[in-house]
């Protein structure tokens, strides 16, 4: 997807959390601040997650382009390889391009690991500490078992939109990314 199109879907998920966030006030203002408790530090992790996605796609993009040539360079030049015997040289150069693309490959998983991690430790600390209230607002008359079901949906459309921050904030920082590249090489001096 284009920056367009990102910057449209993370105004729409912005809107639509705040918007959520004024209803679910109108419901319970106890359970609306346990949601934003659990939920504020994403806001802080994400521009993070974002920077670090951006930073190993860059790396992921240089190192997979690099082992992209040394194979085109290997296959366009079989028959002079072969009549120089350099074989090992290639499949060697070729190796040491993939073991690059499958290090940076494997850190991603990892970041991306951490992340979603964090994200189910305070989603799923955010749903207990709900139930939890939520019991305890029935129990004591404050809400109605409709209510609660009301604000646990209401909830459910707030996640989902995180989520799509999160996901258009990694759409628009590998955007950024290439847009960053491309301006360096128009700005390079000519030779």
């Amino acid at each position: 997807m284009g920056l367009t199109v990102n910057i449209a879907m993370f105004l729409k998920s912005f809107f639509t959390i705040v918007g959520t966030y004024f209803i679910l006030f109108t419901y319970s203002w106890k359970n609306t601040l346990i949601t934003i408790a659990f939920l504020f530090p994403l806001f802080i992790i994400m521009p993070i997650w974002a920077r670090l996605t951006q930073f190993t796609q860059k790396q992921y993009q240089e190192v997979k382009a690099e082992a992209s040539s040394v194979a085109n360079e290997s296959i366009g030049n079989v028959k002079t390889v072969k009549a120089f015997s350099g074989e090992e040289i290639g499949v060697a150069m070729f190796e040491e391009s993939n073991n690059g693309v499958f290090n940076i490959g494997k850190n991603m998983a990892k970041y991306y690991a951490v992340m979603m991690g964090m994200f189910q430790i305070f989603f799923n600390g955010g749903y207990i500490g709900i139930a939890y209230f939520s019991a305890m607002s029935v129990k004591d008359k404050e809400m109605t078992s409709g209510e609660v079901a009301s604000f646990l949906l209401y909830n459910w459309q707030m996640i989902f939109n995180i989520m799509s921050i999160n996901s258009n904030l990694q759409g628009i920082s590998k955007v950024q990314g290439a847009f960053y590249e491309i301006a360096c090489l128009v700005m390079e001096p000519k030779q």
